[in-house]
């Protein structure tokens, strides 16, 4: 049995259904053809989230919360879903308004551990 030649995109087999391979873009079905273009020069955003009742149990287990760095890296917008009942919550950061709320988080309360990975130490500064 040969191997079958498919699409590298999204690995549907060429001659399938009448799918052939693009005439202008070799090894790419032309859906996927069609979806490189339209996302041609779009920047990708990163992004993270989790399940909040994993932290702590007062959560409801549909809850989450995601939060997506800003396409020019200067911060991140948040998202919190905190389930059945309860409003959302959408706000928006810099990094260095993040680092000051952890700062200040850190001086109300020097005990609770904060883990977090940033090249900018936490600062304490003097209290009036």
């Amino acid at each position: 049995m040969k191997d079958e030649k498919k699409c590298r995109c999204c690995g549907y087999p060429f001659g399938y259904d009448g799918i052939e391979e693009s005439t202008t873009t070799p090894g790419v079905c032309p859906t996927c053809e069609k979806a490189m273009k339209a996302f041609s020069g779009v920047e990708l955003r990163k992004s993270a989230s989790a399940d909040l009742d994993k932290y702590s149990p007062m959560f409801h287990k549909d809850s989450y919360m995601e939060v997506t760095e800003w396409v020019n890296g200067e911060g991140v917008d948040v998202y919190v879903d905190f389930g059945p009942n309860r409003p959302e919550k959408r706000f928006e950061l810099t990094y260095d308004e993040f680092n000051v709320l952890v700062n200040l988080v850190h001086i109300i309360n020097p005990e609770e551990p904060f883990h977090i990975l940033s090249d900018k130490p936490i600062l304490t500064p003097e209290l009036e």
